[in-house]
């Protein structure tokens, strides 16, 4: 494989050269994991998904490339597996450890390895991928292990995802766009900008089959989504810790824009999302479901065909201009700047028995993006459970202060089920 990244791509790959910028899925099986069987899938899903088998070139005109030349295998890390909190140690760990995207593939892995209870760790350059790439990848690898063979061998390259907009759509403008057109020509810098130190940190839970259908019920009850009430519980709980008379916050939504495209990439792995954000005057007496009822309002016209996609020869002749990673991240951090992220995955829609093994719980996605407020609620649903991640870094929260926010989340929750359990 060898071709340009689109501007989609050239956008993460520029912001990751000044904050580091991927994300992390985790995977709890349960069974017995033969190692050679990892590395065996790993192999095969490389094989089927093309940009598993790239890294990226910067040409002779300063563009980024992806080539499949001189690729190695997928890095695969195992370690005893210690403990319950072992996986959420080297989710921090991969957080804070850089891709060294010129020179090894963009997706690395690690498997804390027993004999009843392991954890699978799918660490992914963002230019190459989305969560549910990832997602989808998990019930690649866990039905190779327990089925070998049972994947395609190998999927056409596919283009990116500018070129698979319908040809209305490429004419929309997407804000964004117009403030990367605002910031003027910069020369490309060929080395990465320091990076600021922001220790990750996670905490982790989940909710009962009980409580995750509860809240899907009363979510359609209030006339709104699941996810609505995710930003609002998120927004309630940062409102209540915070001492400084903010009385607007904002939230920021990765949007799948996977249905959008022609031709159909159904369970492709590829960089296929959107970005949205909503604001919220939050009082003390505001109400969790009216917050959860804006979220939605607000985020129904951003996920339209008219905002969705940006104008392509826009963002393709700001790009041409050749803009530094800090211009880049500048212009993310006007637009996107948020007090908090919550990046829902919905309900994973893939199997969870494989053979012997079986898919107990996936937690994140866990993602760094460089904004001031690191807090970023990773949200997966799995069968009849929901999964939860907060992603913090110690510089924007103390371990104390997180542990509170993340119980006054579950309290938070809890609340918006409770009419529906009785």
């Amino acid at each position: 494989m060898q071709r340009l990244l689109g501007a989609s791509e050239h956008t993460a790959w520029l912001h990751d050269r000044d904050r580091p910028l991927h994300f992390v899925l985790t995977a709890q099986i349960a069974g017995e994991i033969d190692v050679t069987d990892v590395k065996r899938s790993l192999l095969c899903v490389q094989q089927k998904h093309p940009l598993l088998r790239t890294r990226i070139v910067v040409d002779k005109n300063e563009q980024p490339m992806f080539v499949s030349e001189g690729v190695s295998e997928i890095p695969l890390r195992v370690l005893e597996r210690r403990d319950e909190e072992h996986w959420c140690r080297e989710v921090e760990r991969e957080l804070h450890q850089p891709f060294d995207w010129e020179h090894e593939p963009l997706l690395r892995v690690v498997l804390l390895h027993s004999k009843h209870i392991s954890e699978l760790i799918l660490i992914c350059y963002h230019s190459i991928g989305d969560g549910l790439s990832s997602l989808y990848l998990i019930q690649d690898i866990l039905m190779e292990m327990s089925e070998p063979c049972a994947i395609p061998s190998t999927l056409p390259p596919q283009p990116f995802l500018e070129a698979m907009l319908h040809q209305s759509d490429r004419r929309k403008v997407n804000p964004f766009l117009w403030t990367l057109a605002r910031i003027g020509r910069i020369p490309i810098k060929s080395s990465m900008s320091p990076y600021p130190t922001r220790q990750p940190r996670l905490l982790y839970w989940s909710l009962t089959p009980t409580e995750t259908a509860a809240l899907i019920t009363r979510s359609r009850q209030e006339q709104t989504t699941v996810h609505g009430a995710l930003c609002a519980t998120m927004l309630s709980a940062i409102a209540s810790q915070s001492s400084n008379g903010q009385s607007h916050f904002k939230c920021l939504s990765p949007i799948s824009i996977r249905d959008y495209l022609s031709p159909c990439i159904g369970r492709d792995f590829g960089f296929y999302f959107s970005l949205g954000i909503t604001n919220h005057p939050i009082y003390p007496d505001t109400s969790l479901w009216e917050i959860a009822r804006q979220v939605k309002m607000q985020l129904e016209p951003q996920m339209s065909r008219d905002s969705l996609f940006g104008d392509v020869s826009l963002r393709q002749a700001f790009l041409a201009s050749k803009p530094s990673p800090q211009k880049i991240m500048a212009a993310f951090l006007q637009r996107f700047e948020s007090d908090a992220m919550v990046t829902n995955l919905g309900r994973a829609g893939i199997a969870q028995q494989f053979g012997k093994l079986k898919l107990k719980a996936v937690y994140g996605p866990a993602v760094f993006t460089g904004m001031h407020w690191e807090r970023i609620l990773g949200v997966t649903t799995l069968g009849d459970r929901m999964f939860f991640t907060l992603a913090y870094s110690e510089s924007s929260m103390s371990q104390m202060e997180a542990n509170k926010l993340k119980h006054v989340i579950i309290e938070q929750l809890r609340s918006f089920v409770a009419k529906s359990l009785r």
